[in-house]
């Protein structure tokens, strides 16, 4: 598994603060609650389930505990309270590439 890719697995066990996941015998991951939402979370057993497949973010692998770290909520907006909150910088191009971009691609489309 690479890191910023999105992975399934299953729901191995729930806590009151992560969820273990497990994809299949060679891997786990870890979810912590902060990284399954952003709005208050009572209980995670009202939202997941015990071998629930469920997709995932990887945003990396905790050498000392053996897991990977993943996050639920960043591949889904409607669990972040700003999911626009990035912004983009202006080039040396300004937006003359994205531009050009975009018109290839709709030309793409229009084919």
């Amino acid at each position: 598994m690479e890191k910023r890719k999105i992975v399934k697995g299953k729901v191995k066990e729930i806590n009151k603060s992560n969820l273990l996941i497990s994809f299949g015998d060679r891997f786990e991951g870890s979810v912590s609650i902060k990284e399954i939402s952003d709005y208050f979370i009572e209980d995670l057993n009202d939202m997941f389930n015990i071998g629930d497949t469920i997709s995932f973010y990887v945003l990396g692998y905790n050498e000392k505990k053996g897991k990977f770290l993943l996050s639920f909520k960043k591949i889904r907006p409607e669990y972040l309270k700003k999911p626009f909150k990035s912004e983009i910088s202006e080039t040396k191009n300004q937006f003359n590439n994205l531009f050009k971009f975009t018109k290839d691609e709709i030309k793409k489309w229009k084919k």
